[in-house]
């Protein structure tokens, strides 16, 4: 493989609640969207995560290493892209967000109360 086809990226799951952080670092093909590189995380019992689909917005991620977002806890999974010590909440779900080499991209279970 073209090593120039390749983007080496920390997935990171952290949780405001428990002060905890997990990275797990993965190599995928540059375009891949995070889906498929949680996908390959997945395939290899390294991380677990479900998600549902919906007709108007596409792929909503529901759940990292069985930790469920709420609507009656008011809680979710906030997806963020940290690279060269900025951090950007993302604007799009992770079937269309495409992560860049040497970049955090972060999963932070937290609260929009």
């Amino acid at each position: 493989t073209d090593p120039v086809a390749n983007v080496s990226i920390n997935v990171v799951v952290t949780n405001k609640f428990a002060n905890v952080a997990n990275t797990y670092p993965v190599t995928a093909p540059k375009g891949m969207p995070i889906f498929g590189v949680l996908n390959q995380l997945q395939d290899s019992n390294q991380l677990n995560f479900t998600y549902s689909i919906s007709k108007s917005y596409g792929i909503f991620l529901e759940s990292v290493n069985g930790l469920a977002g709420s609507t009656e806890n008011k809680t979710y999974w906030e997806l963020l892209s940290k690279r060269e010590r900025k951090t950007t909440r993302l604007n799009v779900g992770i079937g269309c967000y495409q992560p860049e080499r040497n970049e955090n991209f972060i999963m932070n279970f937290t609260t929009w109360a």
